[in-house]
This record gives C-alpha cells, structure tokens and sequence, in this order.
C-alpha cells in the first residue's frame, strides 16, 4: 500500500513525491523552476494520468492582488483550445498546502532549442512549424491573449516531429482586455528572443504583433541552427533591433516571410498571424508536411520530458531601456533603423515645417515627368549668389577649420578590385541575358539646362546638375533633424532618380557588384548595402574615369528640396499622387514602383520621397551639432551606421518629410534601401 505524504504548511518550498493536491493529484518529482513556480510532474488519482503541476512559491503566494491576478489569467489562458497550445485543465490553491496551482498537460519530447542543437532544421519542416504553432498562436490573439515569451525553449516537438509541435509556458501571458497582469509590462522573456517592445523600444507597449517579431525570431533560429545575433549588451541589443535582422543565411523561401515578422516598427508588421499563414504559396506548405527535420542527418536524441516552466519574474534592470530611444538618448548612440518610429506631432502635417531653403529660380525641363506635374504649391525663393568653397582658396567641399571636410565630398576614386568583387557571381547570374558592356559617352561637363540630364555611359543613371546655393538644413520634428544650419552647396551633378535594376545589373554582369538586383528593369535596385554601394560607385568610376560618389547627406536634402521649404518639395500636404508612401493601414505592394511613375521636382530629380531609402556617404550622428556648413559628407573616427534618406514605399507619410532621417548598418542589406549616386561637375 503506497505511502501518503503528509501536506506541508505554505513555507515549505519543495513538495516531495506523494504530496497530494486536492485529492486529485499526486506529485512524482520536481522537473523545473522559475522566478515563480516550480514545475512538477505528477499523476491523476483517478484514471493515472500524467500531467504538469506548476505550483506557486511561497512569497508569491502571500501576495493576495498578485493571487487574484494569477486566477484572473489561468481563467483566461483556460479558454484557449487549440491542438497547439498546451491544455491548462485546472487552476486551484489547495487548502491545507495553501498554495495555489495550475494543472496542465504534460508534453513528453525535445524542445525546439535542444533539437537545432544537432543542426538547423529544413525549411519545409519550419514551413511546418510556422502554420502549426502559428495558428495556435492565432487563436490566442484573437481572445485577446499575448504569449510574450515565444522563444525555442517554449516549443516542443513530440516525437522530434514539427506537425506535432507544441506551444507552451503561458504563465507571463497577458490579456488584453485587462488593465493589469501578473507581470504588468515588464519583461520576462529570453533576451535573444526579445521584441523591440519588450526592451522599450516604440513605447514600450507588448502586443500580439511582438509575439509575432519573437515568433520569426525562433523560425529563424529553426533555420540557420542557432539564435541571430543581435547583440551581447543592452545598448547593443536595442541598438540591433532598430534594424531588421541581417537575413542572408535564409532560405530565400521563406525570407519574404521572415522580414516581415521582423520589422522594427510593429506596425510595419503583419496585423496577424493568420495573415502570414494565408499568404504562402500553397505549394511550400504541400511540400512541407513531406519533408524531413532536419536540413542534415543527426544522432537521435534520447526524449526528454518538457513543460511549461514560466511565471518568471524577472525583477529590475530592463524598465530603464525604456529611455533609450534613438533621438536625444544620453546613452550611446544606437544603430540602424529600416524606418524608424518617430511621436506623433500634435499637427503631424505643419508643426515641423523646414526651415527656409534658399536656391535657384525654377526651370522647365526638357524631359517631361511621367505624368503632369500638379501646380506648385510650394514657396520658393531665389538666391542671391554665393561662391563656392573652391572660389575662397579651398578645396571643393572642405569648410575652414572642420575636420570632417577630408571625407567628405572624397570620391571614390577607381580602384582595383577587392576579393569580395572579384568572387565569381551566383550561379543564377550566369542564367541571365548578357548585358551589353557599357560604352563610354563623350560628353562635356559644361552646365545643364536646369532639369537637363545627360550621361556618362550607355548603362550609367542619366544626370542632372543641380544648381549652387544655400539652405537652412533641418527641422523641428525630429531631434535628429536639429539644430536647423545653415549650409552652402556647390553645383554639383546627380542622377535624376535611384539607380535601377538595369543601371545596377551591369555592375554585378561585369563581375564588380557581388549582389545582383531583382525586378523589372527600370524599377529602383534594392536590398543594396552601403558597402554594395561602393562597389557600385567604384565600378562605374572606372567605367566613366570619371569620380563617382555617394550624395553627402546634406547635398541629398538640398537637391531633394528642389529650391523649396516646405514638408514636402510640392508642399506641406502629402497628395498621394506626388509619391507613393503607404497610407494608414493600407498594404505596401512586395516592391518598389519606378521613380518615373511620379512627377520629378523642380530640379528634375525623380524618386526622392517613398521609393526607396537611400544611402549617403555620411556617418550617422544623432543631430547636427557640429555638422560641416559646406554640403561635405560628415564623418567620424568609428563609424558604424550610415545615413539615409528619402524613406521607401512601406513609409506613412507623416514620418516622411523631406527633412526626415535614418540609419543602417553599412553592410547590412535591406529590402528598402537603393541608392542615387552623384559625382562633382
């Protein structure tokens, strides 16, 4: 006859095998423990079932609001039914132990974290994986339920088998439709698994949407076999997640799906995760309930028993990431943002206007845009006459006394080259039709009509001048954009819109840009790094012998002005047929259009506003204080971001004034990011 243990008083912290609970359950042994429970497995007296207990610590117990929120949620957390999620069959406080527990399902198999330990998975079996505990996470969503600690720990794989998988360790859930939650809003999941919101990042608020940034987090260490790096330290950390995840070990299957899980901005990423799961090719989810584990053979392991192991309080150290944002932050500056998030203004249309712009009279150009351009509205005035830098004595484009003037406006002269240009090209480059080899055009450098382009080579991105003068750089929006400066500008040449998908590809067919561009051919090239900027700008030197450059970031929003001082180059209301930046809540095509589909500006640029981000040569620096006043690329000893400027086509509009900044990593590519080059005349 077995044994009954005697219950113990609320201060014991261990229950031994035999402790029973409400006469119905009988532990067997302790499995796991966290910040606020320990996990036991244990049986039904009854049928002899095994089940999962997490029975609530002591000095949580004691607490009675923490008591009533706990029961509030296992209330909740009760309604989810779904072949996915963990079953939670009853939440009770035993009275003679005193302590409250929840009884769950016990889930017998490898977590996902100890199964790419052998190895990454393959992508039909995370295609698997994404549509099975995906629509689990689904259901939740829809009764208001955020998991907010989606991570490989807290997914398991009965039997090693994707289609088996399950979700589990909802004890940090919140509902949503409650104002309080046992864990409030601090965070207490895994770090490397972490959302934007979960580190403060746009306000801090935890939504479904970061469970889905934390759920694509988890695919796409399911595919490469290990977590992505986004850094060590809680500067690093926050600074990485300003950024999408550098994506290039994904299979390209899945990567479209993976970017957007993984935007920075939480609205940028898809409203649900029904929305990911209905928009997969039907033919990748067919293949994937045929397809093996693993992306290569393993040693099997031995099953080990999982369950849920949360209601972790992860006490301090985190709520003061909450001030570390990317504008006015004292703490170092962070990095790479795709298309940041910025506070509303309260008049989000006029309360930031630029300052005043200063430059040349308008012209008429002898390319006529795509389509009419409306009537101005913008103000504009003409300049009185300035010399330029290397009419005072100096080199063009180095201000007296800054020290930043020797990079900047340097062009990128003609180079041999590198061992990374000189790899042979991917093997769908050699499918390609050959691109004829660009010929060198004879042209002068005498001054264009305003608006006039030309160019330097049969495949170059036509040119246009765009005239001297001066301008108050900045604004008010954004402390980034501050302090507004004033900044004098030589004439210099730039290409009338980003470079195109044709411009680029006979730098990658000529073997001097690894990276080849896809899409119709006078769309905008992107998921352009800045380094792949320099090869491009390096190859087209050579070609042209003429020195080829990125824009200072200063000649970029001078040009992009088009000698006006508005919101916009056409003026301060967004008008949709000017630029094509995302409306609220409206859904960005999966590409760029052309920049010729939109009226050019008064200085014949194409493309400046929502087409795509486009990278300057300077370093990024959190505002102007100290920025060079003679339109010269701003450097800096370590410079780790890069600017750009011009926003994409998933942009809202209200974050895309012309005065508007962002940054990125310079070897990071970035579906968004494009580039529009220049050279001086």
């Amino acid at each position: 006859m077995k044994t009954v243990v005697p219950l113990h008083p609320i201060d014991s912290v261990f229950l031994p095998k035999g402790t029973r609970l409400n006469g119905i359950f009988e532990i067997e042994e302790m499995i796991g423990q966290g910040g606020m429970a320990q996990v036991y497995r244990a049986r039904t007296l009854e049928a002899d079932d095994a089940v999962a207990i997490k029975v609530v610590k002591p000095e949580i117990a004691r607490d009675q609001s923490l008591m009533g929120l706990l029961r509030k949620e296992a209330q909740t957390l009760s309604k989810i039914s779904h072949e996915a999620i963990v079953k939670h069959l009853l939440f009770s406080v035993d009275p003679q132990l005193g302590r409250p527990y929840l009884a769950m399902e016990l889930v017998r198999g490898p977590s996902l974290a100890d199964l790419i330990k052998d190895g990454p998975l393959s992508v039909e079996a995370v295609f698997v994986l994404l549509n099975r505990i995906g629509s689990g996470l689904d259901v939740a969503h829809r009764l208001g339920i955020t998991h907010r600690d989606i991570s490989p720990d807290n997914i398991i794989l009965p039997r090693s088998d994707p289609g088996r998988a399950k979700l589990i360790d909802f004890g940090i859930a919140r509902n949503l439709n409650e104002d309080e939650t046992i864990i409030a809003d601090r965070f207490a999941g895994k770090l490397k698994f972490a959302s934007p919101e979960h580190l403060g990042l746009n306000g801090g608020k935890v939504t479904p949407k970061s469970d889905i940034y934390s759920f694509g987090l988890t695919l796409a260490a399911a595919l490469i076999g290990a977590p992505l790096d986004l850094g060590g330290t809680q500067v690093e950390m926050i600074r990485r997640r300003q950024s999408v995840p550098d994506l290039g070990k994904i299979d390209p299957r899945i990567r479209k799906i993976l970017l957007r899980m993984l935007q920075p901005d939480p609205a940028e990423r898809p409203d649900t995760i029904a929305d990911l799961i209905e928009t997969q090719e039907s033919g990748s989810v067919v293949q994937a309930r045929r397809a093996p584990v693993l992306a290569r053979p393993k040693p099997r392991r031995a099953p080990v028993i999982a369950t849920a192991l949360g209601l972790v309080l992860v006490g301090g150290g985190l709520a003061g990431w909450y001030g570390l944002r990317r504008s006015g932050s004292p703490e170092p500056a962070p990095a790479a943002s795709a298309e940041k998030s910025r506070p509303a203004d309260p008049n989000p249309l006029l309360a930031d206007r630029p300052a005043e712009t200063v430059g040349p009279g308008i012209g008429r150009t002898e390319e006529p845009p795509a389509r009419p351009a409306p009537q101005q509205e913008a103000r504009r005035e003409t300049p009185a006459a300035e010399p330029s830098s290397s009419q005072q004595g100096l080199p063009q484009g180095v201000a007296p006394g800054t020290p930043q003037g020797s990079e900047a406006r340097a062009p990128v002269p003609p180079a041999a080259p590198t061992a990374r240009e000189t790899e042979p090209p991917p093997p769908q480059a050699l499918a390609a039709p050959p691109t004829p080899a660009p010929v060198a055009t004879p042209a002068s450098d005498q001054p264009l009509a305003l608006g006039r382009s030309k160019r330097d080579c049969s495949t170059c991105p036509p040119l246009v001048e765009v005239p001297a003068g001066s301008f108050s750089m900045g604004g008010t929006a954004d402390p980034s954009e501050r302090p507004a400066h004033h900044v004098r500008i030589p004439a210099f040449l730039m290409s009338r819109g980003p470079v195109t998908v044709a411009e680029w590809n006979a730098c990658h067919a000529a073997g001097r840009c690894e990276f080849r561009a896809e899409g119709a051919p006078n769309q905008p090239a992107a998921n352009l790094s800045w380094d792949d900027a320099q090869q491009y700008v390096r190859w087209i030197s050579g070609v042209t012998q003429k020195a080829y450059r990125l824009p200072s970031e200063a000649e970029w929003e001078y040009a992009a002005r088009g000698g006006t001082r508005t919101r916009f180059w056409w003026g301060d209301q967004f008008r949709g047929e000017m630029a094509p930046c995302r409306s609220a809540g409206g859904i960005p095509p999966d590409a760029a259009p052309a920049a010729a589909d939109f009226p050019e500006n008064p200085y014949g640029l194409l493309g400046t506003t929502c087409i795509v981000a486009q990278w300057v040569s300077d370093c990024w620096h959190r505002n102007y204080r100290g920025a060079p006043g003679d339109g010269s690329a701003w450097g800096a000893p370590n410079c780790k971001q890069r600017v750009l400027r011009g926003g994409t086509w998933r942009s809202r509009a209200e974050t895309e004034r012309v005065t508007s900044r962002d940054f990125y990593d310079p070897g990071v590519r970035y579906p968004g990011n494009g580039i529009r080059i220049a050279r001086d005349l």
